[in-house]
Protein backbone atom coordinates (compact mmCIF):
# COMPACT_ATOMS: atom_id res chain seq x y z
CA UNK A 1 0.00 0.00 0.00
CA UNK A 2 1.06 3.71 -0.90
CA UNK A 3 1.39 6.41 1.73
CA UNK A 4 0.51 9.99 -0.16
CA UNK A 5 2.66 12.41 1.43
CA UNK A 6 0.04 14.60 3.26
CA UNK A 7 -0.75 11.28 4.89
CA UNK A 8 3.07 11.17 5.90
CA UNK A 9 3.14 14.53 7.40
CA UNK A 10 -0.16 13.49 9.28
CA UNK A 11 1.55 11.10 10.72
CA UNK A 12 4.42 12.69 11.42
CA UNK A 13 2.55 15.19 13.58
CA UNK A 14 0.32 12.87 15.42
CA UNK A 15 3.35 11.18 16.37
CA UNK A 16 5.19 14.76 17.75
CA UNK A 17 1.71 15.53 19.49
CA UNK A 18 1.62 12.59 20.97
CA UNK A 19 5.27 12.83 22.69
CA UNK A 20 5.56 14.52 26.17
CA UNK A 21 6.25 17.93 26.01
CA UNK A 22 10.22 17.18 27.96
CA UNK A 23 10.91 14.65 25.45
CA UNK A 24 10.40 17.53 22.29
CA UNK A 25 12.48 19.91 25.22
CA UNK A 26 15.25 17.77 25.25
CA UNK A 27 16.84 18.13 21.99
CA UNK A 28 20.31 18.92 21.24
CA UNK A 29 22.04 21.35 20.36
CA UNK A 30 21.42 23.32 23.84
CA UNK A 31 23.25 26.08 25.82
CA UNK A 32 22.51 26.42 29.55
CA UNK A 33 23.91 29.47 31.68
CA UNK A 34 25.03 28.97 34.81
CA UNK A 35 25.63 29.94 38.34
CA UNK A 36 27.12 28.02 41.03
CA UNK A 37 27.54 29.52 45.10
CA UNK A 38 29.26 28.25 47.60
CA UNK A 39 30.33 29.24 51.30
CA UNK A 40 32.18 27.92 53.83
CA UNK A 41 34.57 30.02 56.76
CA UNK A 42 36.08 31.56 54.31
CA UNK A 43 33.27 33.20 52.82
CA UNK A 44 31.12 32.94 50.11
CA UNK A 45 31.86 32.97 46.19
CA UNK A 46 29.91 32.80 43.14
CA UNK A 47 30.56 31.35 39.50
CA UNK A 48 28.69 32.09 36.54
CA UNK A 49 29.16 29.01 33.66
CA UNK A 50 28.33 28.60 29.79
CA UNK A 51 27.35 24.72 29.32
CA UNK A 52 27.22 23.80 26.06
CA UNK A 53 25.78 20.54 24.78
CA UNK A 54 25.91 19.11 21.13
CA UNK A 55 25.05 16.40 21.20
CA UNK A 56 24.33 13.04 24.13
CA UNK A 57 26.67 10.37 24.07
CA UNK A 58 26.49 7.22 21.91
CA UNK A 59 25.32 4.51 23.81
CA UNK A 60 28.50 2.39 22.26
CA UNK A 61 30.67 4.71 24.65
CA UNK A 62 28.19 4.70 27.45
CA UNK A 63 29.15 0.68 27.51
CA UNK A 64 32.70 1.18 27.25
CA UNK A 65 32.76 3.83 30.44
CA UNK A 66 30.65 1.49 32.58
CA UNK A 67 32.96 -1.83 31.68
CA UNK A 68 35.41 0.39 32.11
CA UNK A 69 34.51 1.27 35.99
CA UNK A 70 33.25 -1.78 36.59
CA UNK A 71 36.01 -3.94 35.38
CA UNK A 72 38.69 -1.86 36.84
CA UNK A 73 37.25 1.15 38.94
CA UNK A 74 37.93 4.75 38.37
CA UNK A 75 41.49 4.41 36.81
CA UNK A 76 40.27 2.47 33.88
CA UNK A 77 37.22 4.51 33.50
CA UNK A 78 39.03 7.93 33.61
CA UNK A 79 41.46 6.58 31.04
CA UNK A 80 38.09 5.46 28.42
CA UNK A 81 36.75 9.10 29.25
CA UNK A 82 39.81 10.64 27.92
CA UNK A 83 39.69 8.65 24.61
CA UNK A 84 36.00 9.65 24.26
CA UNK A 85 35.50 12.62 21.51
CA UNK A 86 34.26 15.96 23.05
CA UNK A 87 29.96 16.61 22.91
CA UNK A 88 30.67 19.84 24.63
CA UNK A 89 32.28 22.31 26.79
CA UNK A 90 31.26 23.93 30.10
CA UNK A 91 32.74 27.42 30.23
CA UNK A 92 34.35 29.48 33.31
CA UNK A 93 35.62 32.76 32.40
CA UNK A 94 38.35 32.27 29.79
CA UNK A 95 38.35 29.02 30.26
CA UNK A 96 36.77 25.45 28.40
CA UNK A 97 36.42 22.18 29.56
CA UNK A 98 35.54 19.67 27.61
CA UNK A 99 32.48 17.36 28.19
CA UNK A 100 32.59 14.07 27.73
CA UNK A 101 29.99 12.72 28.87
CA UNK A 102 26.38 13.59 28.77
CA UNK A 103 23.06 11.33 29.01
CA UNK A 104 19.53 11.32 30.34
CA UNK A 105 19.05 9.25 33.22
CA UNK A 106 16.04 6.59 32.85
CA UNK A 107 15.11 6.49 35.76
CA UNK A 108 14.55 9.79 36.67
CA UNK A 109 14.25 12.87 34.39
CA UNK A 110 17.84 14.04 35.12
CA UNK A 111 21.05 14.97 32.97
CA UNK A 112 23.98 13.86 33.61
CA UNK A 113 27.49 15.52 32.79
CA UNK A 114 30.72 14.66 32.67
CA UNK A 115 34.28 16.35 31.64
CA UNK A 116 37.82 14.52 31.79
CA UNK A 117 39.49 17.64 33.41
CA UNK A 118 38.69 19.13 36.52
CA UNK A 119 36.36 22.51 36.10
CA UNK A 120 37.93 24.32 39.23
CA UNK A 121 39.39 23.37 42.65
CA UNK A 122 36.92 24.29 45.72
CA UNK A 123 38.04 22.95 48.85
CA UNK A 124 38.41 23.84 53.06
CA UNK A 125 36.59 27.06 52.14
CA UNK A 126 38.95 28.53 49.46
CA UNK A 127 37.88 28.83 45.87
CA UNK A 128 41.27 28.67 44.89
CA UNK A 129 42.17 25.82 46.22
CA UNK A 130 45.32 23.29 44.82
CA UNK A 131 44.75 20.48 42.87
CA UNK A 132 45.17 16.99 44.49
CA UNK A 133 45.60 14.06 42.87
CA UNK A 134 42.93 11.80 42.16
CA UNK A 135 40.68 14.24 41.06
CA UNK A 136 40.20 14.56 37.94
CA UNK A 137 37.42 15.05 36.29
CA UNK A 138 33.53 17.43 37.03
CA UNK A 139 30.42 16.26 37.14
CA UNK A 140 27.28 17.99 36.63
CA UNK A 141 23.55 16.75 37.81
CA UNK A 142 20.68 18.48 36.39
CA UNK A 143 16.74 18.63 36.84
CA UNK A 144 15.47 20.80 33.42
CA UNK A 145 12.21 21.66 32.69
CA UNK A 146 10.76 21.75 29.13
CA UNK A 147 12.32 25.13 28.89
CA UNK A 148 15.89 24.05 29.84
CA UNK A 149 15.49 25.66 33.04
CA UNK A 150 16.84 23.87 36.44
CA UNK A 151 18.77 22.71 39.58
CA UNK A 152 21.29 20.43 40.10
CA UNK A 153 24.67 20.57 41.48
CA UNK A 154 28.35 20.85 40.56
CA UNK A 155 31.48 18.13 41.63
CA UNK A 156 33.39 20.86 39.95
CA UNK A 157 36.55 18.35 40.83
CA UNK A 158 35.63 14.65 41.19
CA UNK A 159 36.12 11.25 40.52
CA UNK A 160 33.85 8.57 40.36
CA UNK A 161 33.66 4.97 41.85
CA UNK A 162 30.88 1.97 41.91
CA UNK A 163 28.56 1.86 44.43
CA UNK A 164 27.58 -1.26 46.53
CA UNK A 165 24.25 -1.54 44.62
CA UNK A 166 26.04 -1.04 41.53
CA UNK A 167 25.40 2.91 40.64
CA UNK A 168 27.78 5.13 40.57
CA UNK A 169 29.11 7.40 43.69
CA UNK A 170 30.43 10.83 42.84
CA UNK A 171 33.37 11.86 45.14
CA UNK A 172 33.85 15.65 45.18
CA UNK A 173 37.19 17.25 46.11
CA UNK A 174 35.30 19.90 47.94
CA UNK A 175 33.46 17.56 50.04
CA UNK A 176 29.78 17.75 48.91
CA UNK A 177 28.63 18.95 45.54
CA UNK A 178 27.57 22.43 44.73
CA UNK A 179 24.50 23.90 43.91
CA UNK A 180 23.47 25.17 40.84
CA UNK A 181 21.11 26.93 38.62
CA UNK A 182 20.59 27.07 35.39
CA UNK A 183 18.30 28.66 32.47
CA UNK A 184 18.73 28.27 28.91
CA UNK A 185 20.62 30.62 26.85
CA UNK A 186 18.75 33.07 24.68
Amino acid sequence: MKTTLTTRYALAALITAALPVSALAQSYPKTLTGSAETSGAAGRSTAVLTIRIERLMDDLYFKRLTDALQAGGYQKFFVALRTLPPIGYVQLGDTKTDLKYARERTDTPRLVLGTDHPIFFVGAGAPDAKPRAGYEMGVIELDLDAQGNGQGTIAPAARVRRAPDGGVTVDDYGGAPIKLSVKAAK
